[in-house]
């Protein structure tokens, strides 16, 4: 589910699903990395970088996105289907290791999903756009997109997250769920 390729095209992070279970609604999926040869076609052997978790409210993983060195993935960890209501968080997996980091900071409130990286480190972060329910003003029941800055020098078992900020311009009587993060091109700027 909901493949990934590395900024580089050599590897595929993906989710697996259990068998027998539905695109949108399953539980204990694994977050798995696979290598790639762009040259051969040849794909290596699928392994597990982050088992599912076993407490009652960390059961799936969905949603990997590699950050753009391609050092980490970000990745949503909730209950099945209801991670994208309740008890839902996120977190940054080593690329390498599968040693994962709880961004707490900057996804305290339980309701998050969706991590997509922007493109580029920025001022010695980088920057996860992800969806919420947390509370925006008068709007409490709708999912909102939220930007979060990510120390880019990361200190194992450190939550490196910072606390996260509503994008501006969107409509708050719908929900917002899936962010896309852009950078302009060459020929945009100049015009």
């Amino acid at each position: 589910m909901a493949p990934k390729w590395s900024p580089d095209g050599t590897q595929l992070a993906y989710v697996t699903r259990p068998e027998n279970q539905r695109d949108w609604n399953f539980n204990r999926g694994d977050l798995m990395v696979m290598a790639y040869d762009l040259e051969t076609r040849d794909r290596g052997e699928p392994r597990v970088l982050l088992a599912h978790g076993t407490k009652r409210n960390e059961q799936t993983l969905a949603f990997p996105d590699w950050s753009p060195d391609g050092k980490w993935i970000a990745v949503d960890q909730g209950v099945g289907m209801a991670r994208f209501r309740n008890f839902s968080s996120l977190w940054l997996v080593d690329a390498q290791t599968g040693d994962a980091i709880k961004l707490a900071r900057g996804a305290w409130d339980g309701h998050c999903g969706y991590p997509r990286f922007y493109p580029s480190r920025e001022g010695g972060y980088y920057w996860l756009l992800f969806h919420s329910k947390r509370p925006y003003g008068h709007v409490t029941d709708k999912k909102q997109l939220w930007a979060m800055a990510i120390d880019a020098s990361i200190s194992p078992g450190q939550d490196p997250s910072h606390p996260a900020f509503w994008i501006p311009g969107q409509n708050l009587e719908y929900d917002n769920i899936q962010g896309v993060v852009t950078r302009r091109s060459a020929a945009s700027l100049q015009a």
